[in-house]
């Protein structure tokens, strides 16, 4: 009886062993699940910030296609302002002409009176 107690037992031993092998390799598992799932969670909020940036890139091209399409209205604009500086000149050298042909005007009518 002894002996079979002793078998008995040896038995126990051996299956608390790997019992406890298995719960090691478990608890390893365990840990290996762990750091995957933190990194996991990195990697999410390493997209979350990826689609942000991507979100405030696609904000600045749009900001630097409104730009650009300001500056060519201004320039634009600034070859016209030219045109129109340039039409104003050439506006007061011909008032300036019609003011001397009035003034000279005037003189040849008193001329013709005295005559």
């Amino acid at each position: 009886q002894i002996q079979q107690i002793t078998r008995t037992c040896r038995q126990i031993t051996r299956t608390c062993r790997k019992i406890t092998r298995r719960l090691q390799q478990i608890q390893q598992i365990t840990r290996k699940c762990r750091q995957i799932t933190r990194r996991c969670q990195q990697i999410q909020q390493i997209t979350r910030r990826c689609r942000q940036i991507t979100r405030r890139c696609q904000q600045i091209q749009q900001i630097t296609r409104t730009c650009r399409q300001i500056t060519r209205t201004c320039r634009k604009i600034t070859r016209r302002l030219q045109q129109i500086q340039q039409i104003t000149r050439k506006c007061r050298q011909i008032t300036r002409r019609c003011q001397e042909i009035q003034q000279i005007t005037r003189r040849c009518r008193q001329i013709t009176r005295r005559c």
